[in-house]
């Protein structure tokens, strides 16, 4: 796996923060349907915590998919197994 460059970070993080916030919301959905596991870990591990920051949580998240997704074109899947056993 390639490193992600600052530019490509940056970018991304400026495309995201442009889109609206129905659009964000249909984007992390559609992340959600191709990495359910990945997005059930996330929201399962903020339920403690208050809706402000559970949902600048899953945006965070978003991000870095975004990142990944642009810059790798293929993000390997990771079972809930997986995530379970290093949480």
């Amino acid at each position: 796996m390639e490193l992600i460059s600052e530019e490509h970070i940056e970018n991304t993080w400026r495309e995201v923060a442009s889109l609206t916030h129905i659009r964000v919301d249909k984007e992390i959905l559609a992340s959600g349907k191709s990495r359910p596991d990945l997005l059930a870990y996330i929201v399962s591990h903020a339920e403690n915590i208050t809706p402000d920051i559970k949902e600048l949580g899953v945006y965070l998240a978003f991000v870095i998919y975004k990142m990944f997704h642009i810059s790798q074109n293929k993000i390997p899947r990771v079972s809930s197994n997986r995530l379970l056993k290093n949480s």
